[in-house]
This record gives C-alpha cells, sequence and structure tokens, in this order.
C-alpha cells in the first residue's frame, strides 16, 4: 500500500487558501503566482482523488473532506 506523502509546501497553500477563501489572496501572501497556486492544489487533490475546495466562480467552500483534513494541516504546520 502506497503512503500518502503530504508536503510541507502544499499543507501550506492549503491552510492559507482556508484562511483566505480565495487561491488569488492566498498566492499574494505566499508571494506566488497565482496559477502556482491553483496548480499546487489540483495536484494535491488529484494524489488524494478528493476535493479540498469547491470552487465557484466567487468563493471557495469546504467539502467534508476539506472540513476534515484543515484541522490536520494546521496542527502539522503547528508542530513544524
Amino acid at each position: 500500500m502506497n503512503k500518502l506523502q503530504l508536503k510541507p509546501r502544499e499543507l501550506k497553500i492549503i491552510s492559507v487558501i482556508a484562511a483566505t477563501h480565495s487561491i488569488g489572496d492566498a498566492a499574494a501572501l505566499l508571494g506566488m503566482a497565482q496559477a502556482n497556486v491553483s496548480k499546487y492544489l489540483s495536484d494535491f487533490e488529484t494524489r488524494v482523488g478528493l476535493k479540498v475546495f469547491e470552487r465557484t466562480t466567487r468563493q471557495l467552500a469546504l467539502p467534508q473532506f476539506g472540513e476534515a483534513l484543515l484541522p490536520y494541516v494546521n496542527a502539522t504546520l503547528d508542530r513544524n
């Protein structure tokens, strides 16, 4: 069985997106291009096979998986 490797950069991106509710705002805070933040998120979601955020043209929302993942992400970031 393959163990999912969670990269610190991805965890930070997910945390900042959740805090800002915006990929664009997260990109600005992280000093990254919006396209790169979106790509990191998309790649992560593809690897886990679940959506962290439901996206519309106006907002981001956390589906059940995102709600469950976020406390783990923030706890992991706090430990590191």
